[in-house]
């Protein structure tokens, strides 16, 4: 099983409308939506997350409980408001965030859970936003030392957001712990930079991924990168780089429904963690 451990939000979408900026809500945040992904694709999943007990609380509450995960751990606390995150795109399309989230709910989580998770769990999916107060990081920091006594897994998406830090040193130093502890790691293009020197992807990946991880950088257009150091399943059947087109790690997705932004990776994904990827396949599938 996968459980999904980290922020669920609402997303507060803005767009212009009639002169005045109207927002749409979605049940969002990066842990959340990788777990709805996963469900949608048939993977044993789950997710531990924490809401206020507040309107949105109980819009995010009731979408967690109809994706129907296998594991479910969400807490409602009474003196918090839930995390909001409000984005705008601009003329090209790139989203500009601006979280609302002093004193929420989403780092409060439940320190308890840890053992639950680690007991049931295969892999533990780390989200990072919480990982930026103190509560966040001593759940995140049980969680990892609890999975690896059992000689589990345990993955971490970067998701790096400038506006919750002071100063880039304050967050690249924060999150570079989580980066060294994860033993499968994501980044975007952008990320990558902030965490490892080199002249192209594949250099910073191989400096990130040392002897004991799985890297991955996503790059657009251009698909991901993947740099793996075999473990486990994986030994002797991965290239050491690949690029792929529709993996889970890639950024691209589609809608699966109103009422919640459900981003759901490409059906290609899924795949990807069960068995190697060729790399000649083009379009939206990355295996033969």
């Amino acid at each position: 099983m996968i459980i999904c451990t980290g922020e669920i939000l609402a997303d507060m979408i803005g767009k212009i409308e009639d002169g005045r900026i109207c927002y749409d809500r979605f049940a969002g945040g990066a842990p959340f939506n990788v777990a709805c992904g996963l469900k949608k694709l048939g993977a044993k999943c789950g997710f531990c997350g924490c809401v206020g007990e507040d309107l949105i609380g109980d819009f995010l509450e009731d979408f967690a409980k109809s994706r129907g995960f296998d594991y479910l751990h969400l807490v409602r606390d009474q003196t918090r408001n839930t995390t909001l995150a409000f984005v705008e795109l601009n003329e090209a399309g790139e989203r500009k965030f601006s979280f609302f989230r002093k004193n929420t709910a989403d780092y409060a989580l439940p320190a308890a859970a840890a053992d639950e998770i680690a007991d049931i769990a295969h892999v533990a999916h780390l989200g990072s936003l919480p990982l930026t107060q103190p509560q966040g990081r001593a759940f995140a920091d049980t969680l990892i030392a609890k999975m690896h006594a059992k000689g589990k897994k345990v993955t971490f998406d970067v998701n790096y957001r400038d506006d919750l830090f002071a100063n880039e040193e304050e967050g690249v130093a924060l999150y570079k712990k989580y980066v060294e502890a994860a033993d499968i790691v994501k980044f975007s293009e952008e990320e990558l930079v902030l965490f490892a020197a080199g002249e192209t992807p594949e250099d910073r990946l191989k400096t990130i991924a040392g002897t004991d991880k799985v890297a991955l950088v996503t790059l657009g257009e251009r698909g991901s990168v993947r740099k793996d150091i075999p473990f486990g399943q994986y030994s002797g059947t991965h290239r050491r780089y690949d690029r792929c087109r529709g993996c889970l790690f890639r950024g691209r997705f589609k809608r699966f429904g109103r009422g919640g932004n459900g981003l759901e990776p490409h059906p290609a994904a899924w795949q990807c963690l069960r068995r190697p990827c060729d790399g000649k396949e083009g379009g939206d599938r990355c295996f033969s």
